[in-house]
């Protein structure tokens, strides 16, 4: 499961281990098509916007463990289309 990045380990000594429903890389795709087709681009939504907002309700990543996406956020930071920010308390991610 981990080759197919569907699992990765939490520890350092990977005696626990997260599984993904889907894969980090799949998980980004859908936050950043799901911002492009909302016209959020060159926008900073918080963390919480995409986890509990209104607007991502019926979507697959809506009430996603905070941990996973952010995971999935910095797969997609790698890739360059978002940022992550933290401003505050809070933690946000500006798409490009």
């Amino acid at each position: 499961m981990a080759k197919s990045g569907r699992a990765a380990p939490v520890d350092k000594s990977k005696n626990i281990w997260e599984v993904y429903w889907h894969s980090l890389d799949e998980w980004g795709n859908m936050l950043y098509n799901w911002a492009n087709s909302n016209g959020l681009n060159n926008t900073v939504c918080t963390l919480y916007e995409l986890r509990e907002g209104d607007n991502t309700v019926g979507e697959e990543f809506h009430g996603l463990d905070l941990n996973v996406l952010i995971k999935a956020l910095k797969s997609l930071e790698v890739r360059g289309k978002c940022e992550l920010i933290e401003f505050d308390d809070n933690q946000g991610v500006k798409f490009f």
